[in-house]
């Protein structure tokens, strides 16, 4: 079985790297699976990238900004991502493609795939959501706003007021496009399936199959090694927090952080920021560690803290909760996100009451009470990840539904969370 992924941006991002460590399961238990990425210059052969010469580069830029050409009527749209998708590239005649048995879509934004070609394709095919944009009118998450659950318009990010604006017109069209399609929809998370669900999108289930991580390389280092090589104190309980774009997106709950490393204790705890964060100051010492891009840091930033609070207020799954935990350090996640796939509640982490920071303070206590105590909530931390979410273990799941998919079998009473 030749399984092709497409994945719009180079493995370095969050969306991307889901799909790498995938990719890599699918390779450790015999299945040839290969990946196509809009650009970049990866060493591993089987990345491979579809704009690999000068004039398709340009091509990808002229196509983005026509994408985007539709945006600038509205002049009071808010910064964050809006994808209309309505340029991709017709990648059907791609020798990759053409050898694949079954076509896998993950995060095919930046103009790389458009929706409009779901209906052309005739392959096996299936589409793992790893936000909220394929059943959104272009954001890729809601926040506060309902509107999905309908036909969008009204749109906040766009500054709309008006129902029957580009949110609305692009949801329409993007539903059309599905109902002629054959793509079977995966989500990364219940909670991002049951968003799927409601906004009425899809006419088949959603399935639910998380992310995985390679256990090996997400592994727990000793403390005192790990805050040795990051210069951090040995002597205090240390809070990590950190995303992409912690200071930047406040779906991310920044505020949130900010609220609890100005009510601890400075004697007894020590702060740990890392990704895009302001250098504000707080009550606590804080160390910002700026972005992490390779796994041995972020396993040692991990390894170094006693908990990770990851406060997100929409979030699909919890890439770094899985990473986190894989460590051995246990994370507080708001309840209302994909982490409800990943935490179980006061046995290998806490969930916390949505948007709720003395519910995340009482969470960290909660962790901290007493060194016995922590440690059984650490090793169970590593054991959930090691035995749902490895690399082996998800991949096993996807060749399930592959088989089931490629051999047209129904697939809607299956269970994949």
């Amino acid at each position: 079985m030749k399984i092709l992924h497409v994945v719009a941006d180079d493995i370095s991002g969050g969306a991307a790297r889901g799909a790498y460590w995938l990719h890599k399961g699918l390779q450790a238990i015999g299945l040839d699976s290969t990946i196509l990425i809009q650009s970049g210059s990866p060493d591993d052969e089987s990345i491979i990238p579809a704009n690999n010469q000068d004039y398709k580069k340009v091509l990808s830029v002229l196509r983005l900004a026509a994408d985007q050409l539709p945006l600038l009527y509205y002049r009071n749209r808010e910064k964050s991502i809006f994808s209309p998708g309505l340029m991709g590239m017709k990648l059907t005649s791609h020798p990759a493609w053409s050898e694949a048995d079954i076509i896998h879509f993950h995060w095919v934004n930046k103009a790389y795939f458009s929706w409009r070609f779901f209906p052309s394709i005739t392959k096996p095919a299936i589409w793992t959501f790893r936000d909220m944009w394929p059943v959104t009118g272009g954001c890729h998450y809601t926040r506060s706003c309902l509107n999905y659950l309908d036909t969008c318009g009204n749109c906040p990010q766009l500054g709309s007021t008006v129902r029957h604006d580009l949110s609305f017109f692009l949801k329409k069209w993007k539903r059309n496009s599905y109902k002629k399609s054959n793509i079977y929809p995966v989500a990364i998370s219940n909670w991002l399936a049951d968003c799927a669900r409601k906004s009425k999108m899809f006419d088949s289930d959603i399935h639910v199959i998380g992310n995985c991580i390679d256990t090996n390389a997400f592994r727990p280092i000793p403390k005192e090694i790990s805050r040795q090589l990051l210069n951090l104190p040995k002597d205090k309980f240390i809070i990590l927090g950190g995303a992409r774009a912690l200071s930047t997106d406040r779906r991310k709950g920044g505020q949130y952080l900010a609220n609890i490393f100005n009510q601890l204790d400075r004697n007894k705890y020590h702060g740990v920021l890392f990704g895009r964060s302001h250098e504000d100051a707080f009550k606590i010492q804080v160390t910002m560690l700026g972005h992490l891009y390779d796994i041995p840091s972020l396993a040692l930033a991990y390894s170094a803290a006693d908990v990770f609070v990851t406060p997100a207020e929409q979030e699909a799954f919890g890439k770094t909760t899985i990473e986190s935990m894989a460590c051995g350090t246990p994370v507080i996640a708001f309840k209302n996100t994909g982490a409800m796939d990943i935490i179980n509640h006061k046995s290998d982490g806490y969930l916390a009451n949505p948007s709720d920071t003395d519910d995340l303070m009482r969470g960290i206590k909660w962790i901290l009470q007493d060194s016995a105590h922590y440690q059984k909530i650490s090793t169970a931390a590593r054991l959930k990840v090691k035995t749902q979410f490895s690399l082996s273990h998800i991949a096993r799941k996807y060749h399930q539904l592959y088989m089931l998919v490629i051999n047209n079998e129904s697939v809607t009473t299956r269970e994949h969370a």
